[in-house]
């Protein structure tokens, strides 16, 4: 597991989205770095304050997400809604065990989040920014 570099792969074309993306991969990274640099003691110190962090920063995007998505008329926004209610719901589980002990492997967080900000990004973001290429090309008269 390692830091997220942000690239072009990344990008959804949606200048405001993928700014709030480097974010998001700022906290991690920011958490991640924590993790290697600290020692245990400082490092659960620090936890608390970067799941809560990654934890409120995933409720501002999603419904900035959900509110852009709604505006383009995305027709896969119900499912794409339902995912986001499942990570919020994983990732709250998840805090819930690091803030009460029950999770001691703080990298299994790091791993999950990790993982899951990648493929939320790369698989299902870039489904509603195609969406929105194509729906802005067919109003121009080009279709792609």
């Amino acid at each position: 597991m390692g830091l997220i570099t942000w690239s072009d792969e990344l990008s959804v074309q949606v200048e405001v989205i993928d700014k709030q993306h480097k974010n998001w991969i700022g906290i991690f990274n920011k958490m991640h770095e924590s993790m290697l640099s600290d020692n245990y003691k400082a490092f659960n110190a620090k936890m608390e304050e970067y799941v809560r962090e990654m934890i409120d920063y995933t409720d501002f995007h999603f419904l900035f997400e959900e509110e852009y998505m709604k505006s383009i008329n995305y027709p896969g926004l119900n499912e794409h809604m339902r995912k986001h209610k499942k990570i919020k719901d994983i990732l709250g589980e998840a805090a819930r065990d690091i803030l009460t002990g029950k999770m001691t492997l703080k990298s299994n967080f790091l791993n999950m989040t990790r993982n899951w900000l990648l493929d939320h990004i790369m698989i299902e973001d870039k489904k509603y920014c195609i969406y929105a290429a194509q729906r802005e090309a067919h109003a121009r008269g080009n279709l792609v």
